[in-house]
């Protein structure tokens, strides 16, 4: 999942009584009866992508975020300071920034000490003890400025080129036409990745952000949705095409009076001159569309206080000025009054109602927390935006001149003091402030580097530095 606006919770005169009044409790009350096996901590990965097994010794990964491809490392070194390099990167694997996702610790008689692994926020959290069982705290700040490469395989070579596009020639606001086009790469490329068209009136600069689409390499169509708010006119389909290998080429007119489609540059400059001819769309009015977002009318949490391990129930209600009947997802924001978002959940749903269930993490931090949508969207495709102020959000979108404020989802998270899911204690999971003192922890994570910043071809090398605090030193 891709992460818009991470607001800044503080505590305000202007926040909810009742959400003070929560604020105050915390720490004050044993977590509710009842729990669940489906218990993660905040840095698992989500379901379907779980992180493969540890090779038992010093050890660390590279992970591209939006393909999950991972490139591993086998450390080496003394006195805590270790170092490793990836094998070659291959020239079709995905592109993108590489960072250090998880690193593993050893002692000297081969025992796991700890297991780091990168946050949202590009923090660690770092948790102790064989099995996960011990000590968790956070580390972050300057030490991880430099923990990913980005590999681009491709600075030049022969670009993608179009072969078809085609569309319906009349739509209307509102509707969703069929947009089928087809490309190829070059010879020594490693094929397409995708194409995205984009309405016109002027060369160079899209009508709407929300009138395009985006058609994946293995499709030769998709839907485009026509936003209600677009202005009933004639159109013209521009795009851009993109290989596995980062390639670009970008489909268009120079001036308004061509008939057929050019290459061009990001600047618009002809590269080369095509025989296909420039594809239209005319939109046309449409009293009956729908041109308003969704609004959100309340979103609860129960049961309001809950512990490591337990579940809390989502319910979202909203509004529109044509009732939503297709089912959708909406992906919830989560996280502490003091910290921001450190996770996510899904509702689902129909109609006005939208319901899911969120797993409070083994790890979570005690506290408020509050909860609130990153987007909803209606039958007609209008998107309504959530953004969050103190202890409300807001949605804000097509057709929604004054957004409502309305109270976060909110429940207190207790700390990890009363008894595990397996009728064990549960783990401590203080932070390094809880305990007063960084020598509580065998070893400390120092610092994180990966080398170089940047490649087209070639290794990665990351150094991975922990301080030992044991006595007598455990560390290799």
């Amino acid at each position: 999942m891709h992460y818009r606006f991470v607001p800044s919770f503080r505590f305000s005169s202007l926040m909810p009584v009742g959400l003070l009044a929560l604020a105050a409790l915390s720490g004050c009350f044993k977590p509710a009866p009842g729990g669940t096996g489906d218990c993660r901590r905040l840095t698992d990965p989500p379901p379907g992508m779980a992180d493969g097994p540890l090779p038992g010794g010093l050890y660390a990964e590279l992970r591209e975020s939006a393909s999950g491809t991972v490139m591993p490392i086998l450390l080496e070194g003394s006195g805590g300071s270790y170092t490793g390099t990836t094998a070659a990167f291959e020239k079709c694997q995905s592109p993108g920034p590489y960072t250090l996702y998880r690193t593993a610790l050893y002692d000297l008689s081969k025992n796991l000490v700890a297991v780091a692994k990168r946050d949202l926020n590009n923090n660690y959290q770092v948790v102790y003890g064989n099995g996960g069982n011990g000590l968790s705290t956070t580390v972050g700040g300057t030490n991880f400025s430099s923990n990913s490469v980005s590999f681009n395989p491709s600075s030049g070579g022969t670009a993608p080129t179009l072969v078809s596009v085609s569309a319906p020639a009349t739509t209307r606001q509102g509707d969703t036409l069929t947009l089928t086009s087809t490309a190829m790469a070059a010879a020594d490329d490693c094929g397409i990745d995708q194409v995205q068209w984009w309405l016109t009136t002027s060369p160079h600069s899209p009508a709407s952000p929300a009138a395009s689409v985006v058609i994946k390499a293995d499709a030769t169509s998709g839907p485009m949705k026509i936003p209600a708010t677009l202005s009933a006119s004639t159109y013209t389909l521009e795009g851009r095409i993109l290989s596995k290998q980062g390639r670009t080429i970008n489909v268009g007119r120079q001036s308004s009076s061509d008939t057929t489609y050019k290459y061009l540059t990001d600047g618009g400059t002809v590269i080369s001159t095509t025989t296909l001819p420039v594809v239209t769309v005319t939109v046309a009015q449409n009293p009956d569309a729908d041109q308003k977002a969704p609004q959100a009318q309340s979103f609860q949490a129960t049961p309001g206080m809950v512990g490591p391990c337990q579940s809390v129930q989502l319910v979202l209600q909203i509004s529109d000025d044509k009732p939503l009947t297709q089912a959708q997802q909406v992906m919830v924001h989560l996280g502490p009054l003091d910290r921001g978002p450190l996770t996510t959940a899904l509702l689902s749903g129909s109609g006005n109602t939208l319901t899911g269930s969120f797993v409070v993490p083994l790890d979570a931090p005690a506290g408020v927390w509050l909860g609130y949508p990153d987007s909803i969207k209606d039958d007609a495709g209008n998107i309504g935006r959530g953004s969050l102020s103190g202890g409300q959000f807001s949605i804000t979108g097509p057709g929604i001149t004054s957004a409502q404020p309305v109270m976060a989802a909110t429940f207190l998270v207790q700390g990890a003091t009363g008894t595990a899911p397996d009728g064990g204690r549960s783990p401590d999971l203080r932070s390094t402030a809880d305990l007063g003192t960084q020598a509580s922890f065998p070893a400390l994570l120092r610092q994180i580097m990966v080398s170089p910043s940047s490649l087209m071809t070639g290794t990665a090398t990351a150094t991975v530095s922990w301080t030992d605090n044991s006595n007598p030193k455990i560390l290799p």
